[in-house]
């Protein structure tokens, strides 16, 4: 029998990204997947420690907590991004929690080596929303599908017609 790929999620459970990361578990016949909570089940170095063929965090902060404890694994952790303050209110070498303001978030003005380690990646990494896309590739030079990907959450009519795609 073929071993099925390992893949954790760290998320927060509550969010949509929790529900969504709970139904991929209780529906696939692919993975062994196992969700793991910010808040109260196992650290980032916990998870950094354990085998698995993928670790999926849904943040950039959660993703770069476990490649910092555990570097030879960098290349099997992936992250997404949800809105523009994600990206700026952090410093990346200290992940500290950094005071913004409107100018920033308007000129989407994000910390260089943020930049730089997320166009390093072997992986690429997501985001959810146009906005943020063509952001990355307009003022940091990211490439679409090579170093970022846009995952819509919820229903986009430009990209989702169940009555055309789904029945036919």
């Amino acid at each position: 029998k073929t071993k099925k790929p390992r893949i954790a999620i760290y998320t927060e459970t509550k969010w949509a990204f929790g529900r969504i990361a709970n139904a991929l578990k209780k529906y696939s016949k692919l993975f062994d997947i196992d969700i793991y909570e910010w808040s109260n089940s196992i650290t980032p170095t916990q998870i950094a420690n354990l085998q698995y063929d993928l670790i999926y965090a849904t943040v950039w902060d959660g993703c770069r907590l476990i490649e910092s404890f555990q570097p030879k694994i960098k290349n099997k952790v992936i992250f997404s991004g949800h809105g523009l303050v994600d990206f700026i209110k952090l410093k990346f070498q200290t992940m500290e929690t950094i005071d913004i303001n409107h100018q920033q978030i308007d000129n989407f003005i994000v910390d260089s080596q943020l930049i730089e380690w997320m166009k390093n990646r072997k992986m690429g990494f997501s985001v959810v929303s146009h906005q943020l896309f063509n952001l990355f590739i307009s003022s940091y030079g990211f490439l679409p599908n090579q170093n970022i990907y846009l995952t819509q959450c919820g229903v986009d009519d430009e990209i989702f017609q169940p009555g055309e795609s789904f029945y036919n």
